[in-house]
């Protein structure tokens, strides 16, 4: 199973336009190694997710990195889901208040 150091991150108050990047820790809780099948992202266009491996050993760690660039304003909830295991997912979100 995978499990984030976080499910769900506030990055407060963001410029409307300007990239911002963050990223979720993932462990594999199991006994067996996990297989990244695919990142997605709830918002193609504004969010950009990539996983550094696609297979995580038990009781490795990898990171999740994100970027985020605003395209418009007020409060933003946004999601990124991992697919792994052919059948299995574990869904992150994020939420900011992007302003001009």
């Amino acid at each position: 199973m995978l499990e984030p150091n976080q499910h769900v991150i506030s990055l407060g108050d963001l410029k409307y336009g300007q990239p911002y990047s963050f990223k979720y820790s993932i462990k594999n809780t199991s006994d067996n190694p996990i297989t990244i099948n695919r990142v997605m992202v709830g918002c193609g266009s504004c969010t950009n997710a990539s996983l550094q491996k696609s297979l995580i050993s038990p009781g490795e760690e990898a990171d999740l990195d994100v970027i985020f660039t605003p395209g418009s304003t007020g409060l933003q909830q946004k999601a990124v889901t991992i697919q792994y295991n052919d059948t299995e997912s574990v869904m992150l979100k994020f939420t900011a208040t992007v302003n001009e």
